[in-house]
């Protein structure tokens, strides 16, 4: 399938080497390092930037199940899971915020937004994340819909729909696994 459009998140690593885009790459929302190892064991990339704080408090305001992870062992397992990636794989156990400044400088071939799915933070995301994507990266994400419910909110695919109105790219599209992911070729 490598020379077609992924068809889920699964597919990332390989659209990426399709793409020629074999550099930097990062992921903000890393939690216990599954999709980071699916895009790892395919990418031949020579680095990947795992960016949480694992801690709820660091988040702000948050609504969905992340109160209930034990960050600690969250983050235990995601190293272990991702062990024999060790050389590529560059964690950054800070907030989305604070991770960008430290990142300031540095053109990635691609980022994966997978983090906080909360205005303003999604937003935030978006217009910082975007900046460090080299012309002819991949910007994308997780989670493309929206939910307002008592244990659950999600504003990513009207914010990702706002965003889009402010920047040009060559391409935008989205992915029907699951949970939706979005693609936009700057």
């Amino acid at each position: 399938r490598t020379n077609m459009k992924p068809t889920s998140r699964e597919e990332l690593g390989l659209y990426l080497n399709h793409l020629g885009l074999k550099g930097l790459g990062a992921e903000v929302g890393v939690a216990y390092g599954h999709n980071a190892k699916g895009i790892l064991s395919q990418w031949e990339g020579s680095g990947l930037f795992l960016i949480d704080p694992y801690s709820l408090s660091a988040c702000g305001t948050y609504i969905d199940g992340s109160a209930n992870i034990d960050f600690d062992k969250c983050l235990y397992y995601c190293r272990n899971e991702l062990k024999e990636f060790e050389l590529r794989a560059i964690h950054i156990r800070e907030t989305s915020d604070k991770a960008y400044e430290l990142l300031q400088g540095i053109q990635l071939d691609f980022v994966y937004i997978d983090g906080n799915h909360h205005n303003p933070q999604i937003t935030k995301d978006l217009n910082n994340y975007w900046k460090l994507v080299k012309p002819g990266g991949l910007f994308c994400g997780h989670d493309y819909y929206n939910l307002d419910e008592p244990h659950y909110r999600c504003e990513v695919e009207d914010s990702v729909n706002a965003f889009l109105q402010t920047i040009t790219y060559k391409e935008f599209f989205t992915t029907r696994d699951t949970c939706t992911s979005w693609y936009i070729l700057k």
